[in-house]
């Protein structure tokens, strides 16, 4: 076959560029982001609101109270993908427990279970609608820069604000507790204690469903999991006859930060709230200390001139009268335990 100088050339060029290429390319896995490691280990109790009602004996034996223990740990990638390993430690409901799953693997594909020696005992894809669940929880993290580490839910006052727009009535409870309420739903909040309650009652205010999620600090210094308790009726009897209590705890619970961008949020112990912006009169700085520690303000100009500074405790509420200032924008500034943390703000 006789080839042109044009096409000899092109040949000899694409040769150069296959033998420049590696023989064994493969795409890199994404890197991971963080890690939670966690013990879970949930009792379930049943109790009767009848006495008077004699259940058969498979209705008792559905009500033998059980524990579920397992052992978990979630990783997620810098593509904000998620991979969920969790060894079963202890399952009292299951008569043939050394029949059962010894460990379940969760990721972004399927999910399998191995038994005790390893073997394959389930291998199923997910399902789609478990998979847009899955890729909206991961395009929401990817979109915000969010993660799935369980985080307090502190009441701030702009969430006051929502749930009083929203028709909620407000009740101070005291010792750090407000309650909001609204038909039959009530929700209490306690920065103090970092606890959240969730009630429903029925028309005559007998609370048919509860929650209660408690956080506390671990070892680390890191504010994570502590315990859930949710009451609830049992639906495999008529209504009301039999409630079921499941108590979460959690003995052990760590987040491993392994990217340094993840690393230095795990680090962070100020997360703040500064409000209006743009301001007039007032502006409000809402914040939280995790580390319990003083902090230090200070408000400069974009000249540097410091406008205003003082000290503040750890759980605090700033109100700053800003009305003296010149129109312009102005640099918030807050210090504690060696963190600093910025935000810009407009006076009008």
């Amino acid at each position: 076959m006789i080839l042109t100088k044009a096409r000899r050339a092109c040949c000899l060029l694409y040769a150069g560029f296959c033998a420049w290429i590696p023989l064994s390319v493969t795409a890199q896995s994404p890197a991971m982001q963080y890690e939670l490691h966690y013990v879970e280990k949930t009792e379930t109790y049943f109790f009767r609101t009848d006495l008077d009602w004699e259940p058969n004996q498979l209705e008792l034996l559905r009500m033998m109270p059980y524990t579920v223990k397992d052992s978990v740990i979630k990783q997620v990638t810098t593509d904000n993908d998620i991979k969920t390993t969790i060894w079963h430690l202890e399952n009292t409901q299951l008569e043939e427990w050394m029949d059962q799953p010894s460990r379940t693997v969760i990721d972004n594909i399927r999910t399998r279970s191995y038994d005790a020696g390893n073997n394959l005992m389930l291998n199923l894809p997910h399902t789609a609608t478990y998979l847009d669940s899955y890729n909206q929880l991961k395009d929401k993290m990817t979109l915000t820069g969010g993660d799935i580490i369980p985080g307090f839910p502190v009441l701030t006052n702009k969430l006051k604000q929502d749930f009083l727009f929203n028709g909620f009535s407000m009740t101070n409870l005291g010792g750090g507790a407000v309650s909001f309420s609204k038909d039959s739903l009530t929700v209490v909040f306690n920065n103090k204690k970092k606890v959240l309650e969730t009630k429903i009652s029925d028309a005559e205010g007998a609370i048919i469903h509860y929650e209660k999620k408690g956080f506390a600090k671990n070892n680390l210094n890191q504010l994570v999991p502590a315990y859930e308790l949710v009451r609830s009726m049992d639906t495999r009897y008529p209504q009301g006859l039999v409630y079921k209590v499941e108590l979460t705890t959690y003995p052990e619970y760590s987040v491993n930060y392994i990217s340094p961008l993840r690393e230095a949020q795990g680090k962070d112990a100020i997360s703040w709230n500064l409000y209006p912006n743009p301001a007039q009169d007032q502006i409000i700085i809402e914040w939280m200390n995790e580390n319990g520690a003083e902090a230090s303000w200070q408000i400069i100009s974009l000249a540097g001139i410091e406008m205003a500074s003082g000290q503040v405790d750890s759980d605090r509420l700033l109100e700053l009268d800003i009305s003296k200032f010149p129109s312009g924008c102005y640099i918030m500034i807050l210090r504690s335990g060696g963190q600093i943390e910025r935000d810009q703000f407009i006076k009008l």
